[in-house]
């Protein structure tokens, strides 16, 4: 079955609301992420894309490849700013990936800045920010998520490339959330 096949079928089932731990293997992941921003962003629903693995610019040079239309898409770039790069009208950058607490704020502001009852949030990905953070505060930061997204009625999905999260996370993240996926 096709990624983007199999992301259709899965997201089709969800509940509104569902918060999702999309499970992916390397080779898949990248294309299975494409597939369910746009799945969502042609649902209607209006988002906040935090990107962790690949700059702003990237994703949305990716996006306008493959048609995914952005306007209703706001993004937090989270390794950018190490690089020097600051600017981007529909992109907020964080300093620093480490920088949890700015995150969860950003977070926030965005969600709120969205005119609508139909949201949804995308870390991308829970993986890269293992790669800036202790584990512990990683599962904090994801049960803050989670509880946040519940919370506000937006429907989430947290990214995980499958080999690359120690069990113990895995487990409080299979836990917490509606659904997982694996791709």
């Amino acid at each position: 079955m096709k990624i983007k096949d199999k992301i259709e079928k899965e997201f089709k089932t969800l509940d509104d609301k569902s918060v999702v731990l999309l499970d992916l293997n390397a080779e898949n992941y990248f294309e299975a992420v494409m597939h369910a921003v746009d799945f969502m962003l042609k649902k209607g629903r209006k988002g906040v894309f935090i990107t962790v693995s690949r700059p702003y610019k990237y994703i949305l040079r990716e996006m306008q490849k493959r048609n995914i239309a952005t306007e209703n898409l706001l993004f937090i770039d989270c390794t950018s700013a190490m690089a020097g790069e600051h600017d981007g009208a529909s992109c907020t950058y964080i300093e620093n990936p480490a920088a949890l607490e700015e995150i969860g704020m950003q977070i926030g502001s965005l969600l709120d800045a969205i005119k609508s009852e139909e949201k949804f949030l995308i870390v991308d990905s829970i993986s890269s920010l293992l790669i800036y953070n202790t584990a512990p505060s990683i599962k904090e930061f994801s049960m803050f998520l989670i509880n946040k997204m519940r919370l506000e009625g937006v429907t989430g999905i947290l990214v995980t490339i499958e080999k690359d999260v120690p069990e113990d996370i895995k487990r409080i993240l299979i836990a917490m959330c509606d659904e997982v996926i694996y791709v």
